[in-house]
C-alpha cells in the first residue's frame, strides 16, 4: 500500500464515509452504483478496505442483506409498472406479476418456497453406458446373481424315467 498514495487516500475517505456507502447499499444500489454516486471511479477501494478491515466487511455484508430486501420489493414494483406500458400483452404481464410474487413469497417464507429449489440432479450418460457394458461383459457372479452348477441326470422310479415337471 505504501507505493500507492492515491488508493490509500481513497480508502481513507471511504472509511470516513462508510455510513453513506452502507445507506446506498441498503437502498438497493449495486457496489458500482454506490461508489459512483459517492464520486469514486470504481469499487476497488471498497473491496480493498473490506479485505483489510473486518469491521468494514461486516458492515457491508449487513448493508447488502438489507439492500436485498429493497431489491426484492423493487421486483414487484417493476412487474406492476408493466401494466402502464402500451402494446404489452396483459396475460404476460399478469404471469410476470404472479411469478414475481411467488418468488418473493418463497424468499420471505420457506413454506411458499419452490420445493425443487436447491436440488441438483446430475446424470452422466457416459458413465451409465460404461456401467451397462461392464455388466454385460462381466461373468454372472459379478452382476449379483447366484450361479448354481447343474448336471442333467435322469432319475428313474422303479424302472420309469421322470421329467423335471414330475420332480417339482
Amino acid at each position: 500500500m505504501a507505493g500507492n498514495p492515491k488508493r490509500r487516500q481513497q480508502e481513507q475517505e471511504l472509511a470516513e464515509r462508510l455510513d453513506e456507502l452502507c445507506d446506498l447499499l441498503r437502498g438497493g444500489a449495486s457496489d458500482k452504483q454506490a461508489m459512483k454516486e459517492m464520486g469514486f471511479p470504481s469499487a476497488h477501494p471498497m473491496y480493498a478496505l473490506a479485505k483489510r478491515e473486518e469491521s468494514v466487511r461486516l458492515a457491508l455484508v449487513r448493508a447488502r442483506e438489507d439492500g436485498a430486501h429493497a431489491m426484492s420489493s423493487e421486483v414487484l414494483d417493476l412487474a406492476d409498472e408493466l401494466v402502464l406500458v402500451p402494446k404489452v400483452d396483459p396475460i404476460r404481464v399478469a404471469q410476470l406479476q404472479m411469478d414475481a410474487r411467488k418468488w418473493l413469497a418463497g424468499k420471505r417464507n420457506a413454506q411458499f418456497a419452490d420445493s425443487k429449489a436447491g436440488v441438483a440432479v446430475q446424470v452422466n450418460v457416459g458413465a451409465l453406458h460404461l456401467q451397462a457394458l461392464k455388466a454385460v461383459a462381466a461373468p454372472v457372479e459379478r452382476v449379483g446373481v447366484d450361479v448354481v452348477d447343474a448336471v442333467f441326470a435322469e432319475v428313474e422310479r422303479e424302472g420309469e424315467a421322470l421329467s423335471l415337471a414330475d420332480l417339482l
